[in-house]
């Protein structure tokens, strides 16, 4: 389990990109394997604070030999992960001094899928750490393409615009994911007007 606040500074931020990695892609049937929070600042997308950890699931037995293998995890490394007693005292932890007690505004790619894994880890604390309404920027890109900003045939999977971009990216670790939604972040604010602002306008609830 690994959490941090990046060069001892005092964090007013709210925004975080979230990702997750799971067992399977159901999540009334699978659970969530690993978590990465990244709290940044949404004027320099920087970021500010750090929390990630594996999750032992409950289920040992639901999890699909193809997801390990996606997401780079041995199934004998799993009984030695975190509980998931542990991380959602951790998490919590963590929101109180990263955020000073407010709630997460969760940014994510294809966040929708992840929110339903989050809400089965955290259950009613759910919306003590996160605000009801999300960022998406998988959303956002396939809004450029509906407006005729971005060219219909391009793909918004996350592995292929990093790769379309340059941006390093190792796919299928919650921290590389987060890290490239960042690094997609700042490329849309270098070649748009995009600031954090205009994403928050595209939400879900």
């Amino acid at each position: 389990m690994y959490w941090r606040k990046l060069n001892g500074e005092e964090n007013k931020m709210k925004y975080a990109i979230i990702d997750l990695e799971t067992g399977g892609l159901n999540h009334e049937v699978h659970e969530a394997l690993e978590i990465t929070a990244l709290v940044i600042d949404p004027i320099e997308l920087t970021e500010v604070s750090r929390f990630t950890t594996n999750i032992k699931p409950v289920y040992l037995s639901r999890v699909e030999d193809e997801a390990l293998k996606i997401n780079h995890i041995n199934r004998e490394d799993i009984p030695n992960f975190p509980s998931l007693n542990q991380v959602r005292s951790a998490f919590s932890s963590f929101v109180q001094d990263a955020c000073e007690g407010d709630k997460i505004y969760p940014i994510g790619h294809n966040y929708a899928f992840d929110r339903d894994f989050l809400r089965d880890i955290f259950q009613f604390q759910y919306y003590d750490l996160f605000h009801y309404a999300f960022a998406d920027t998988k959303v956002f890109l396939d809004g450029l393409k509906l407006m005729g900003l971005l060219p219909l045939k391009v793909s918004t999977s996350l592995e292929v615009l990093t790769d379309k971009l340059d941006i390093p990216h190792r796919p299928h670790s919650s921290y590389e994911d987060c890290r490239a939604v960042l690094d997609v972040l700042r490329v849309l604010k270098k070649h748009t007007r995009f600031d954090l602002e205009v994403l928050t306008g595209i939400v879900g609830e």
